[in-house]
């Protein structure tokens, strides 16, 4: 019964022994349980150390148990205190554990490719491999020709069936030029949502393969990471995923045609934008025309839905089923 706290059966035996006969010595506790007189001082000096029995200085030593419902309590808390220690080393042993397996095999969980240009070339390899679903997360870029690229590589892959879906940083739809490409992908078939804020780009080829970044914009030598199949690579899955979750769709899911809206074709576009979350700023940007403009088409989309905020315009268009 109290193995759980260290006790063998014999031990436990003397101890029960003590229990009954307290003030006895080892003597006293072989003859009442019949072990030999050396397993029983061994047994007392457990029971000793282990705060169950008490030792005197009398001659020959005599022995009392601590009252079991203090020694006993303090046993089973002080088991529990380093079994949750145990609990908390769990993260950092599975670490070390993780890092063992990746050393044994290190093509198969994670490879480091660091060089000029060196995630463009593995980006635009990947792409070509991928034979059933891309998910990327795309954050802010500064590169004028931001959004380029992507349709040249993602354009043959949507003509081929796999399914693409990408979430959008809000920021990264506020580079000039850049969404009319997106548009041009969505309009191939390319899933795409919106959130405030991504952790870091990063790009999923059929959930076989992975591949982050691991150096920001400002260094002078780009490094990526590649993550193959493992518990690993499942994580980002599932961060991805719940992000996929939260988002917001860039375009109405089922890219309807103006026609039917009650809006016209220039204020079905601002109703797009604004459920980006893009400010009128933005807005402007994108569409290539002044803010004096943008905000006339805000206006005007706002009456033909008879709502007076940017707010009421996208409760109603979701009432509509216009987003």
């Amino acid at each position: 019964m109290l193995e759980p706290l260290g006790l063998g059966a014999a031990e436990e035996q003397v101890y029960r022994a003590l229990l009954s006969a307290p003030e006895s010595s080892a003597r006293a506790l072989a003859d009442r349980t019949g072990l030999p007189i050396g397993r029983v001082r061994e047994d007392l000096a457990h029971l000793v150390t282990l705060r169950l029995a008490q030792r005197d200085d009398s001659r020959p030593a005599r022995f009392r148990p601590v009252p079991p419902d203090i020694a006993i309590t303090a046993l089973a808390s002080e088991r529990q205190s380093a079994l949750d220690l145990a609990r908390l080393a769990v993260p950092q042993l599975l670490a070390q554990y993780q890092e063992a397996t990746a050393a044994s095999r290190p093509g198969s969980l994670l490879e480091v490719l660091t060089g000029p240009q060196v995630g463009r070339r593995r980006f635009l390899e990947l792409l070509s491999a991928t034979s059933v679903e891309l998910l990327t997360f795309d954050r802010v870029s500064e590169h004028e020709n931001a959004g380029a690229v992507e349709v040249e590589a993602e354009a043959p892959m949507l003509g081929r069936g796999v399914t693409c879906r990408a979430i959008y940083e809000q920021a990264a739809l506020d580079v000039p030029g850049r969404l009319p490409r997106l548009r041009h992908l969505a309009d191939l078939g390319e899933q795409a949502r919106v959130a405030p804020r991504l952790p870091f780009k990063m790009m999923i080829c059929d959930r076989k393969r992975a591949m982050l970044p691991i150096t920001t914009a400002s260094t002078g030598t780009e490094s990526v990471v590649l993550v193959g199949p493992s518990a690993l690579l499942d994580g980002l899955v599932e961060i991805f995923e719940g992000y996929w979750q939260r988002g917001t769709p860039l375009w109405s899911g089922a890219r309807r045609e103006v026609e039917g809206t009650g809006l016209s074709a220039e204020e079905y576009e601002v109703l797009q934008l604004l459920a980006t979350g893009l400010k009128d700023e933005a807005i402007a940007r994108q569409l290539g025309i002044s803010m004096r403009t943008a905000r006339r088409r805000i206006s005007s989309l706002t009456a033909t839905l008879g709502v007076g905020t940017r707010f009421q315009a996208g409760v109603e268009a979701a009432r509509r089923g216009l987003l």
